[in-house]
C-alpha cells in the first residue's frame, strides 16, 4: 500500500490577518478611531514633525513618517528646527503610539472574549481561585475554551468573530513540522496557540493528549517559569517552534515572529531574551513590580525592553535574538513544500522577507516550491509583485478568514 505524503506548509501571516481581529494596518494607525485614545504628549511630539514636513491636506502613514525620522538620524541632519535629540524623542513617541494602539486592540479583543478583568493585573486576578501562590494557574486563555467557538448556536460578533475565523481556526489546521512566520507584533496568534492545550485536554487526571507551548525560535527566560507555575505549562523553552506532547514526541509546529512582538523583550542589563507569555512586556513587568518580594526573569537587575522591529525603511534586525529567529525562519522556508501568504503585500521595500526567500531558494538549489498561495482581497494589485519573484502563484481574491475556512482541521 502506498503512503500519501502530506505537503508541509509555511504560512506567512501579515497585518491583513490581524486586521480582522481589530488591529490596524500600517495605513490605518493614524485614523481617528485608533489615534484618539493615544497619550496626548506623544501626539504633540508627532505633530511637531508632521507640521513641518507635510502639508495639511497630506495623509502619510506611520511608516512614511518614521522613515523620515530614521533617514534624518542616519544622515545626522536636522529637520527645520528639530535637532537630533528632538528627532530621537519624536521617534520614541512614534514607537510608543504604535505599541499603545496595539495594546488597546489587544484589550478590545480580550474584552470581547471575556478576558478584560484579567488585563491590568492578570496573574493576581486569576490566582484568586487558587489556594496558594505556588499553586497559581496562570491561564489567561482558559475562558477562550468556554466560548465554545464551534457551537453554531453561539452568537459572537466583531473582533471576537474575526479572531475565531482566523488565528483560532488556523492553528487547528496545522500538521506536525509546519510553521507560521508572523510579521505582526500583536498577541492574537499566542492566544490561539495557548487555547489549543485546553481544547484538547482530557477531563481526567490522565496524561493530556495535547500540550502546546509557543516559542519564538530562541531560548528565552519566561515569567511563568519564574512564577513557579505548577500546571505543566512551559513557555519558551526550545529552539524551533512550540512542541506538542502526545504519543509522538516529535510532533512540533514552528512559530516565528521575525519582527519581534509585544511579549518579547530583551533585558537591558544582561541582554538575555525574555518572553512574557500572553501578556505585553509592560503589563507583565508592572505585575512583578507590585509583588511584596523580588522576582527576576534573568538577572538581579532585570529590566526588559520590548523587542520589535520598527516599521521603517531602515528596519533594524541586528539584535542577536532576531538573528536567531530569522535563521530559524529561513530553515523553515527552505524545508517547506508549499508557502501560503495571508494578508501580506510582499512589498519590494521589505528586503528582509525577500532575502529570507532568496536564502531559502539557495538552500533548495533553486528548486521552486510546489505551490505558492497568495491570499488577499486586493490580490489583483499584489499578484504582479509576487509573480516577479516566484513565477507561478495561486492567487486567491479573498480574506484570510475565507481561505482558512477551506482548510482541513487536522487535530480532531
Amino acid at each position: 500500500m502506498s503512503i500519501v505524503k502530506i505537503p508541509s506548509r509555511t504560512f506567512i501571516v501579515g497585518a491583513g490577518v490581524s486586521a480582522e481581529c481589530g488591529a490596524p494596518t500600517l495605513a490605518d494607525f493614524l485614523q481617528p478611531k485608533y489615534i484618539d485614545s493615544v497619550t496626548k504628549q506623544w501626539l504633540v511630539d508627532l505633530n511637531r514633525l508632521t507640521s513641518v514636513v507635510y502639508t495639511k491636506s497630506a495623509s502619510p502613514n506611520i511608516e512614511m513618517i518614521l522613515s523620515i525620522v530614521d533617514y534624518a538620524l542616519a544622515r545626522k541632519e536636522n529637520i527645520a528646527d528639530l535637532g537630533q535629540d528632538d528627532l530621537m524623542m519624536i521617534r520614541s513617541s512614534i514607537l510608543n503610539i504604535i505599541t499603545e494602539i496595539l495594546i488597546q486592540a489587544d484589550f478590545n479583543l480580550r474584552k470581547q472574549l471575556g478576558l478584560d478583568a484579567c488585563f491590568s493585573d492578570p496573574y493576581v486576578d486569576l490566582g484568586k481561585k487558587c489556594k496558594s501562590f505556588d499553586r497559581e494557574v496562570l491561564n489567561p486563555t482558559d475562558p477562550l475554551c468556554k466560548l465554545q467557538f464551534d457551537d453554531p448556536t453561539r452568537d459572537i460578533s466583531g473582533v471576537a468573530s474575526g479572531y475565531r475565523d482566523t488565528y483560532f481556526k488556523l492553528v487547528r489546521c496545522l500538521n506536525s513540522g509546519e510553521h507560521i512566520i508572523s510579521l505582526n507584533y500583536d498577541l492574537f496568534l499566542d492566544y490561539a496557540l495557548e487555547s489549543q492545550e485546553f481544547y484538547y485536554r482530557n477531563t481526567t487526571d490522565e496524561e493530556s493528549p495535547l500540550r502546546a507551548s509557543p516559542t519564538y525560535g530562541v531560548k528565552c527566560h519566561g515569567l511563568p517559569e519564574v512564577l513557579a507555575v505548577s500546571e505543566g505549562k512551559h513557555w519558551v523553552r526550545t529552539l524551533g517552534g512550540f512542541s506538542v506532547k502526545q504519543s509522538d514526541p516529535d510532533l512540533k509546529i514552528g512559530v516565528l515572529k521575525i519582527h519581534g512582538a509585544l511579549n518579547l523583550g530583551v533585558c537591558s542589563s544582561c541582554k538575555e531574551p525574555i518572553m512574557t507569555g500572553v501578556l505585553p512586556v509592560s503589563s507583565a513587568m508592572s505585575y512583578l513590580a507590585k509583588l511584596p518580594y523580588n522576582l527576576s526573569a534573568c538577572c538581579s537587575d532585570c529590566a526588559p525592553r520590548m523587542l520589535i522591529v520598527p516599521p521603517s525603511w531602515s528596519k533594524d534586525y541586528t539584535s542577536h535574538v532576531l538573528e536567531d529567529i530569522s535563521r530559524a525562519a529561513i530553515k523553515a522556508i527552505s524545508c517547506s513544500d508549499e508557502i501560503v501568504f495571508l494578508g501580506y503585500s510582499f512589498a519590494e521595500s521589505d528586503y528582509q522577507i525577500r532575502y529570507m526567500f532568496n536564502r531559502g531558494l539557495a538552500y533548495r538549489r533553486g528548486r521552486p516550491w510546489d505551490k505558492v498561495v497568495v491570499v488577499d482581497p486586493l490580490v489583483e494589485r499584489t499578484s504582479i509583485t509576487y509573480e516577479k519573484f516566484f513565477g507561478k502563484i495561486e492567487a486567491r481574491k479573498e480574506k484570510a478568514s475565507d481561505y482558512i475556512r477551506t482548510l482541513d482541521t487536522r487535530w480532531l
